[in-house]
């Protein structure tokens, strides 16, 4: 990983911060590439990292997560109690100290002049109300954009992970459209397809299957719903690698396809397919936006609606800029984003198509590569 390239990134975003401390997870792990499992998991124990003109990353990290910092103990501040037999056969607490004032001496060796240090969203009050007080007379400021920004760039190695994230997706989404079968349920196929995630090496994310009128329910839950012929079979999932997201969307039909499925899916793909061919570097997001929307209309389904039709995704399944018509942000090389054309009928079920793009110099290369026609099963 280029962690000197997305040090740079996140401090050439610092505005008059003098100091950034980074506390959400992706933050931490764009940084620093340390994923402590408590604060991943749960969002519990915090690991922090800290960065300013030096062009390094001092680590805050619990005992717990101690291991995790993988040969970069020079750099790591340790906080908190964690009992451990050591060499001479002595039970003794390996350390014993307050996480505000761990990140107190990380800013201080950081930057010892430092005055304004901005901080992202992930404390809770309680522990932002220690840490001002560790580091006053320094003012603590919210400053979440300047790592948001610095993180919609993504490098190689970044789009490596991702290209993995959205392969795996991709084979699990159509190992598991390999057991649709009538009678099988919405709760087994997500069984298949989140196994499948996991034999590949990839951590199960975002899992929305539906079939029929359960399809238009959005983002749910699988539920104990049986297949029918011939009802459509929304698919929206994800998962990710080493903390890279993926996020991927189709839809099928076991038999023939209702007329209304057949064009509803069509008019979708057409939007979906234009709104690619509109992406490039220094194209506006709303204007992304609108060329899906009116295509979708112009094909035939004249009523859609949207707030939006994509959006940023990387370390965080959704990340900046949004494709919807009040962004400001102009799409920029390097930067990955999903398509995506969604549509909800509560009378039929829902039908969807999303792929993740990442922009080039000349427009846009798609990160997954499977077929984004109707998944007709016969």
């Amino acid at each position: 990983m280029d962690l000197a390239r997305r040090i740079a990134a996140a401090r050439s975003e610092m505005g008059d911060c003098d100091v950034l401390i980074a506390a959400e997870a992706s933050n931490v792990r764009y940084l620093t590439g340390i994923a402590g499992m408590m604060h991943v998991l749960y969002g519990r124990v915090p690991v922090c990292a800290v960065v300013g003109p030096s062009g390094t990353a001092q680590v805050v990290i619990s005992a717990g997560d101690w291991p995790d910092t993988d040969g970069r103990e020079e750099d790591a501040h340790v906080y908190g109690t964690f009992f451990v037999v050591g060499e001479d056969g002595s039970y003794r607490p390996f350390t014993d100290r307050a996480f505000a004032d761990a990140i107190a001496d990380a800013v201080t060796v950081t930057d010892p002049d430092a005055a304004i240090v901005g901080i992202d969203f992930g404390l809770d009050p309680d522990a932002m109300g220690q840490l001002r007080k560790a580091l006053a007379p320094r003012e603590l400021r919210l400053s979440r954009q300047s790592f948001l920004r610095g993180r919609q760039t993504k490098d190689e190695d970044e789009l490596d992970l991702m290209r993995r994230a959205n392969r795996i997706a991709e084979e699990a989404l159509f190992a598991s459209v390999a057991t649709l079968d009538i009678g099988v349920s919405e709760r087994e196929v997500m069984e298949t397809l989140q196994v499948e995630m996991v034999a590949r090496g990839a951590r199960p994310m975002l899992g929305a299957i539906g079939f029929g009128s359960g399809s238009a329910r959005g983002d749910s839950w699988p539920s104990d719903r049986t297949l029918r012929e011939g009802e459509p079979i929304r698919i929206d999932v994800g998962c990710t690698v080493d903390g890279y997201h993926s996020d991927l969307a189709r839809t099928c039909v076991l038999g023939r396809p209702s007329d209304w499925l057949a064009e509803t899916y069509a008019a979708l793909l057409h939007g979906e397919e234009a709104a690619i061919a509109a992406l490039g570097p220094g194209v506006p997001a709303r204007e992304v936006f609108s060329i899906a929307v009116d295509a979708v209309r112009a094909a035939g389904l004249q009523q859609y609606r949207r707030t939006h039709c994509g959006h940023g995704i990387g370390l965080d399944i959704y990340e900046e800029p949004l494709i919807a018509p009040r962004t400001t942000q102009t799409l920029a090389q390097g930067m990955t984003i999903c398509v995506e054309t969604p549509f909800y009928d509560e009378r039929y079920g829902g039908v969807q198509v999303e792929d993740a793009f990442v922009i080039t110099a000349s427009g846009a290369e798609r990160l997954g590569s499977s077929s984004r026609e109707l998944i007709v099963l016969t």
